[in-house]
C-alpha cells in the first residue's frame, strides 16, 4: 500500500511538469506558481520514495518484531521531509535559510532544556531501534519488574506483567541501567528448588528427579535438556537442597510449570518412601496402615480378598497426568484414572450415533472437566462458529470421552477436508473413567502381551493398589471371587470365561 501511495505520488509529479513544460506557455499568469508547485512536488517525491525505501531495505523485520515501535521510521520520515521543506526554500524559492536555521537553533536550545527528560527518553529509544536489544515478545526483569514486552513506544516501553497488569517503563530506564532481558525464541532456564532428608543417598535423588523432569511436562523443553543438581544445605536447616533445572519458552508460566514439577516429584519421592523437606523417612507405601479396603460396596464374602491382595501389592500415590506402569494390574483405592480403550471403526460410528439421537439435558454427565470442555469448544469454534459451545455442553452431558465429542461434533462439519482437520485434533484413543473400587490391567495380563498397551493417566490424584506382574502366580484368592471382582470391568467377557482364564493363566505363569 505505502508503495501504491508513493508511485501515484511520483506520478501526479510527473503529471504536473510534463503540464508545465508541455501545456503552459512561459508568459501564462500562474506559470511561475505552477513551477514552484513543480519543485515542491519534486522534493516531496523524493522524500518519499527514499522513506519507502530505506526503512523496508535497511530496517527489514521478521516475525513477531515486525509490531516493533514505528519511531525510527517516524523520525527518519521527519528528517527526510524536513530536509525536502528546507531544499525547496533554498532551491525552489531561493530563501535565505540560514536565518531560519539560526533562529530554529535558538528555540531548540530553548525547547531542549524544557523537554529534556522527554528528549532523552526520545533519543534513547532511538538507540533501542537502532541497536534492537529488546524486540516485542521478549521478557525483562529489572529489579521487582518483569514481564513481556507489549510495544516500543517513542518515550516508553509497555511491559505486561505476570498479574495481567501493564508497567510502563521510559526508555531511559532501559539504556542508562542494568536491565535482565530473556529473547522470546530462546529458550530460559528456571530451577525448582526442594529439599530432601540427608540420610536418603543424593545418586538416588537426582534420578528420581531426572525421570520426572523427562516424563513429560507442559511448556519444558526437550532441547536443552533438564538436569538436576544438588545445591547444598540449607541455612539453619539439616536437609540437603537439590534443584531441579528445566528450560521454557514461557518465561511468564514458570509458577505454574515449578508447582505442576514439585507436586509430580512429591508423588514419586513417595512412591519411594521419601519425605521432601523431612527430618526423617516416612513409612514406605506398603508398609503403610492398610484402610477399610477398595471395595466398600462389595458383598462380604469378597472381604477375604483385599488383605490377600494389599499383601503382594504396593499402595502408590500418583499425582495429575501421571503414568501408571503398564506392568502392573491393580484396583483404584481412590481417585479417578482415565484409560485408553480399543474400538474398531463400526463400534465407533454406533457410539456417535447414539450420542447423536440423544437429549443431552437428560442425565448430565460430569467426566469431562471444564479444561478439557474449554479446549474442545476453542478448536471447534473454528469449524461450526458459535454453535460449538452448545454441542459440547451436549455431549458432555452424554459421554466422559472427549474422543467421542470430537467424533459427534465433527458429524456438524459439512466439509470432509474440515472434518478430517477437526478429527487430526482429537486424541488419539476413545477412553474411559475408572473410578474408586475399579480394577485395571487384567484383561491385557489375561490375554497375553498387547500389540500396544492402553495408556492409563491419572485425573487429578490417586491412591493404588498396584501387583507386579511377577507376583500374580503367588496370590493365593479364590479364584472365582476374583473373576466376579475384576469381570466387571473388562467388557463381553462372562465371569465364569474370567475365572477359566485365571486358571490357565497363573498355571501357565507358575
Amino acid at each position: 500500500m505505502n508503495f501504491t501511495v508513493t508511485a501515484l505520488f511520483v506520478a501526479l509529479t510527473s503529471l504536473v511538469w510534463l503540464v508545465h513544460v508541455t501545456v503552459v506557455p512561459g508568459s501564462f499568469p500562474m506559470a511561475g506558481s505552477l513551477e514552484q508547485l513543480c519543485y515542491f512536488l519534486t522534493a516531496l517525491s523524493a522524500a518519499r520514495v527514499l522513506d519507502a525505501l530505506i526503512f523496508p531495505l535497511v530496517f527489514r523485520r521478521q516475525g513477531p518484531e515486525s509490531a516493533a515501535s514505528d519511531l525510527l521510521q517516524a523520525t527518519i520520515s521527519i528528517l527526510l521531509y524536513g530536509t525536502a521543506v528546507v531544499a525547496w526554500l533554498a532551491l525552489g524559492l531561493g530563501f535565505d535559510v540560514s536565518k531560519l536555521l539560526a533562529t530554529s537553533a535558538i528555540f531548540s536550545v530553548i525547547i531542549g532544556f524544557a523537554l529534556q527528560a522527554t528528549l532523552g527518553n526520545l533519543f534513547s529509544g532511538l538507540s533501542l531501534e537502532i541497536e534492537r536489544p529488546v524486540r516485542v515478545g521478549d521478557y525483562v526483569r529489572k529489579g521487582d519488574v518483569e514481564g513481556r514486552v507489549e510495544a516500543l513506544k517513542w518515550r516508553s516501553v509497555f511491559i505486561r506483567t505476570p498479574n495481567d497488569s501493564r508497567i510502563i517503563l521510559p526508555n531511559s530506564a532501559l539504556t542508562s541501567q542494568p536491565i535482565e532481558i530473556f529473547p522470546y525464541d530462546r529458550p530460559t532456564r528456571h530451577t525448582a528448588l526442594f529439599q530432601i532428608d540427608p540420610k536418603v543417598e543424593p545418586d538416588r535423588i537426582l534420578a528420581i528427579a531426572r525421570d520426572v523432569l523427562n516424563s513429560g511436562f507442559l511448556n519444558v523443553c526437550a532441547d536443552p535438556a533438564p538436569s538436576v543438581v544438588l545445591i547444598g544445605n540449607e541455612a539453619g536447616s539439616p536437609n540437603l537442597c537439590y534443584g531441579a533445572r528445566y528450560y521454557t519458552l514461557n518465561f511468564l508460566d514458570r509458577s505454574t510449570t515449578n508447582s505442576r514439577l514439585l507436586a509430580r516429584l512429591w508423588y514419586a519421592l513417595a512412591r519411594q518412601g521419601i519425605d521432601m523437606k523431612a527430618d526423617r523417612l516416612t513409612l514406605a507405601p506398603d508398609d503403610a496402615p492398610v484402610s477399610s479396603g477398595p471395595f466398600p460396596d462389595a458383598p462380604p464374602e469378597r472381604a477375604c480378598l483385599w488383605p490377600v491382595l494389599a499383601e503382594a501389592g504396593r499402595r502408590q500415590l500418583f499425582g495429575a497426568d501421571e503414568v501408571i506402569p503398564a506392568d502392573c494390574v491393580g484396583f483404584v483405592l481412590r481417585g479417578v484414572l482415565r484409560e485408553e480403550r480399543t474400538l474398531d471403526p463400526q463400534d465407533l460410528a454406533d457410539e456417535v450415533t447414539v450420542l447423536l439421537a440423544q437429549d443431552g439435558a437428560s442425565n448430565p454427565r460430569t467426566g469431562v472437566s471444564p479444561e478439557e470442555m474449554a479446549a474442545i469448544t476453542a478448536t471447534a469454534v473454528g469449524f461450526v462458529g458459535p454453535v460449538a459451545g452448545g454441542l459440547v455442553q451436549r455431549f458432555s452431558n452424554l459421554t466422559d470421552d472427549p474422543y467421542l465429542i470430537y467424533h459427534a461434533v465433527a458429524a456438524s462439519i459439512e466439509s470432509p477436508e474440515h472434518r478430517a482437520h477437526f478429527l487430526a485434533l482429537a486424541p488419539a484413543r476413545p477412553s474411559r473413567l475408572l473410578g474408586s473400587g475399579a480394577s485395571f490391567g487384567w484383561a491385557e495380563w489375561l490375554n497375553g502381551p498387547a500389540a500396544v498397551s492402553p495408556a492409563r493417566r491419572v485425573r487429578e490424584s490417586a491412591e493404588l493398589l498396584l501387583i507386579p506382574h511377577q507376583a500374580l502366580p503367588s496370590v493365593a484368592v479364590p479364584v472365582d471371587l476374583l473373576a466376579a471382582l475384576i469381570a466387571e470391568d473388562i467388557p463381553d467377557v462372562d465371569v465364569g470365561a474370567v475365572a477359566d482364564r485365571l486358571r490357565r493363566r497363573m498355571a501357565v505363569a507358575v
